[in-house]
């Protein structure tokens, strides 16, 4: 045999064994495990309620798509390597100018406006603390906006319930385009966006410069107070963006609106294997995790589990995450 035989054998033998591996890495890395999951849940889920599931399975999806809307920012804000737990509170706060403005004038638009401005604003007053006064951490400031959101709804609506909104409205949360919930259809288009803003700007980019090293990102030039404005500004806005598709679902506004939806949400990504420690993540798990949350809670509630307990397993869930993305970056 020549050496010149022998020499493609090898190279041949190398690459077929670089493909193996290649396909091995690809069918163990975090997010194909998110899709194994989320495969199981659909099994047990037909095994245990079986026609129910079925007819059901699309308003499963649009269950989980009141909060989804809050994921996208999210991610943003922990490639960072902040939080924000506020963002139920934002919800609220929207949803509530929302149904005021079309009480009092029974102007859709203009109600919209108010709605998405009143998000945007919050998210903007959030993003000024912590770039202006950076001795208070984000954690600390998105709790007092939590506390201060959440208060201005009780003390306006107090036991009051709004429940006057266009009738379209119920189109966002129950509809159908296509054989597909509209609500899923505007996700998606979300998805694309932000995982366009995400892996192909220059401003996704300095997103995972500042979480990995903030003090050098801001001495290779990036403007950090910027960037952080930004983010938390989007995160309020696509509150606001919920809120529309909650009361889609949900065409009624009372104090407790949103209540424990940052919880699901900080889950939701950090199921998704994005970092809480910034720098670390990507935009497919999270839009995986949407689902595995929201079919996660519907087992159970077919089931008979209650809601003390569903929360609890989504607590248990978000342990698990955060220990495996722990061992995840180690490797």
């Amino acid at each position: 045999m020549t050496t010149e035989t022998m020499n493609k054998k090898y190279r041949f033998s190398l690459e077929k064994t670089d493909g193996k591996f290649e396909l091995k890495k690809f069918l163990v890395q975090w997010e194909m495990i998110l899709i194994y999951i989320f495969l199981l849940f659909n099994v047990l889920m037909y095994f245990l309620n079986g026609d129910v599931f079925t007819r059901s399975y699309m308003s499963i999806i649009q269950a989980g798509m009141d909060l989804s809307f809050m994921v996208f920012p999210m991610i943003f804000i922990l490639l960072l390597g902040d939080i924000d737990v506020s963002v139920g509170s934002i919800l609220a706060l929207s949803a509530m100018t929302l149904g005021l403005t079309y009480e009092a004038t029974q102007n859709t638009a203009l109600s919209l406006g108010v709605c998405l401005l009143t998000g945007a604003g919050a998210g903007f007053l959030n993003g000024f603390i912590i770039t202006r006064f950076k001795e208070i951490s984000a954690v600390i400031v998105t709790i007092a906006g939590m506390l201060f959101y959440r208060g201005v709804v009780k003390i306006v609506l107090d036991v009051r319930s709004l429940t006057l909104f266009p009738d379209w409205f119920g189109d966002l949360g129950y509809s159908n385009f296509l054989g597909l919930p509209i609500s899923l259809w505007v996700f998606a288009i979300f998805a694309v966006i932000f995982g366009l803003i995400l892996h192909k700007t220059s401003y996704g980019r300095q997103l995972y410069a500042m979480g990995k090293n903030t003090d050098g990102a801001y001495f290779s030039g990036i403007k950090i107070n910027k960037i952080k404005l930004i983010t938390f500004t989007l995160m309020g806005l696509m509150a606001a963006v919920s809120a529309i598709f909650y009361l889609g679902r949900s065409p009624s506004v009372v104090a407790n609106v949103g209540e424990g939806y940052e919880l699901r949400v900080i889950a939701i990504c950090v199921l998704g294997g994005v970092s809480t420690s910034g720098g670390k993540g990507k935009i497919f798990g999270p839009i995986i995790g949407v689902f595995i949350i929201s079919f996660l809670d519907k087992l159970m509630g077919y089931n008979g589990v209650q809601p003390a307990a569903r929360v609890m397993a989504v607590g248990i869930l978000l342990v698990v995450a955060l220990l495996a993305e722990k061992i995840k970056f180690k490797q």
